[in-house]
């Protein structure tokens, strides 16, 4: 989304041409914010740069703060947070992502969870 005409031969993701580190950091965040993520694919899909660019320089922050630890642990933790999957555990080597990471990932992707859910998920 760096440049170029999505029709022309220019990949949105990758090479150094935009503003996210591969196609499968969108796959992963997109579990959190689907329909923005979805929006943003259809607009670039569609020609509409601009509003491509919008969405896409809107979703940084909450990619950032998925990623701030190894994937998927944080995408996981709001995941179980959200109630949305039984368990934010993950496989060894890697551990659950820590709570205040957890949390601002949560206020990234728009809020917290309700309190029943995040008492749920062992966080509240």
């Amino acid at each position: 989304m760096a440049g170029g005409n999505p029709g022309g031969g220019r990949r949105w993701c990758g090479g150094g041409c935009s503003a996210w580190p591969s196609p499968e950091g969108i796959l992963a965040a997109a579990h959190v914010r689907t329909a923005e993520f979805a929006a943003l694919i259809a607009a670039w899909h569609a020609g509409d740069v601009k509003r491509a660019r919008e969405l896409g320089n809107r979703l940084v922050p909450l990619a950032t703060a998925l990623f701030a630890e190894p994937n998927p642990a944080v995408i996981k933790g709001v995941l179980h947070a959200q109630g949305r999957i039984p368990s934010p555990a993950v496989r060894l080597p890697l551990l659950p992502a820590v709570d205040n990471t957890v949390r601002a990932a949560l206020a990234a992707a728009g809020g917290l969870p309700a309190e029943g859910q995040a008492a749920a998920a062992g966080r509240g």
